[in-house]
């Protein structure tokens, strides 16, 4: 049994070593697509991050440089010589700052089983942010001339028994979805005071409904 459980952790550290070796091995060189003419940024942030990607054999690359085009749902990470690459593997998980990004939820409205979802709660009930980047034509006051900006947006999601639903930021909507135990919910929402605008209220009305057998 020793032996076994040395091999294991052996076997774990040369995957993890392997996995930063590989770092740069495992992407093809991408152009990024720059907006023209546009107001605003399309990417979550605007220079590259640290974090890490798991692709979808399950190997982590961990620090390494990152951007996410939101407009795009694309995942880009600096390889050699300041090139920007894509992932030959699917990325089914990706750490930027404190925040974790999933793909593989059922199609739900526009999006697929390959669209990002930022992760807020997970568990029985799973609460999902789907950050969206649009372009908007604007036009100022008293001009003719029209210009293009983008626009953030996001919606609300809960996973639950393998099945995903868009939720409003309204208690109606987190209760239809929460139906056997919609006293209990009930009693917490109006006990908490929880306003359906604010992401720390959300998470832990979640957070409670994962804790009730």
């Amino acid at each position: 049994m020793k032996y076994f459980l040395v091999v294991l952790f052996l076997s774990m550290s040369t995957k993890q070593l392997l996995a930063q070796a590989l770092t740069y091995q495992d992407g093809s060189p991408a152009k990024e697509i720059k907006l023209v003419n546009v107001e605003g940024s399309e990417l979550l942030y605007p220079n590259w991050r640290l974090g890490s990607a798991k692709i979808a054999s399950g190997i982590v690359y961990s620090n390494i440089s990152l951007k996410y085009n939101l407009y795009e749902d694309q995942l880009y990470f600096l390889g050699k010589d300041s090139i920007s690459m894509k992932f030959i593997s699917p990325v089914n998980e990706f750490h930027l700052e404190k925040d974790v990004f999933k793909n593989g939820y059922p199609p739900v409205k526009t999006f697929n089983n390959l669209s990002y979802y930022l992760v807020m709660v997970e568990g029985k009930a799973t609460l999902l942010k789907k950050l969206i980047k649009s372009i908007i034509d604007v036009k100022d006051f008293n001009s003719s001339i029209t210009t293009k900006r983008i626009m953030d947006d996001k919606s609300y999601f809960l996973f639950i028994n393998g099945v995903i639903n868009q939720v409003k930021n309204d208690k109606s909507s987190f209760l239809n979805l929460f139906k056997d135990k919609s006293s209990e919910m009930e009693s917490f929402f109006r006990a908490n005071k929880t306003n359906f605008k604010k992401d720390e209220d959300l998470i832990n009305a979640i957070s409670y409904y994962n804790t009730l057998k």
